[in-house]
């Protein structure tokens, strides 16, 4: 399957083509792209919105609370291999860090203790990602509560500026930098960093 060239994982396919030791092919499950580093098969491209990374048993326990706080990854228990969902620019970066992360896992000059195993889309009970993924209820409200932390921002910038800074341009700058992180694939602090940049950026008008 080839993959749309305006697609996230196609420009995730673009960049690794410059990383040394990068082989590309069709992947060895019969779905998408594979990309193998050090003759190992470690990422498969299955869709244009879909991707999985075999990090290993051992890479994955280590790493549970990371990869537990991230939305587009899941896991599939007992095969080292990751799922991620391409949805967002900012999956782009993501992917391309846990790339990074599984290959310094597998170096050869490293002791390996998991065995390359076959992705989920090998098993046959295992369904493909959507690729249009409705918004889950969970989705929708995060996106709420960051929108209310938002408004209470405004609310409270307008407050401390008060005679310095008209209403207008304290709404005007915090829009202005919340959309700095459209994309970004970690939502949770998105508030806080917008209210420093923000009020170091009215501060400084």
């Amino acid at each position: 399957m080839s993959l749309t060239r305006a697609s996230i994982a196609h420009r995730v396919l673009n960049r690794l083509e410059a990383w040394p030791g990068i082989q590309i092919a069709g992947a060895a499950c019969g779905r998408g792209v594979g990309v193998s580093v050090h003759a190992r098969e470690l990422l498969h491209l299955h869709t244009d919105h879909e991707a999985e990374l075999f990090l290993g048993e051992s890479t994955i326990k280590r790493m549970h609370d990371t990869l537990s706080g991230t939305e587009q990854v899941s896991v599939r228990p007992g095969n080292g291999w990751i799922r991620l969902r391409l949805r967002y620019e900012g999956d782009t970066d993501l992917l391309l860090a846990l790339v990074s992360v599984a290959i310094k896992a597998h170096d050869p000059g490293q002791d390996r203790d998991d065995d390359l195993t076959g992705c989920s889309a090998s098993i046959q009970d295992e369904p493909p990602c959507d690729e249009g993924v409705p918004e889950t209820p969970a989705r929708i409200d995060l996106a709420v509560r960051e929108r209310q932390a938002l408004d209470e921002l405004i609310r409270r910038l307008i407050r401390r500026f008060a005679g310095t800074r008209d209403a207008e341009a304290v709404r005007t700058t915090v829009t202005a930098v919340h959309h700095r992180f459209d994309g970004s694939p970690i939502r949770d602090f998105v508030p806080v960093f917008v209210e420093r940049i923000a009020q170091a950026e009215l501060a400084g008008r």
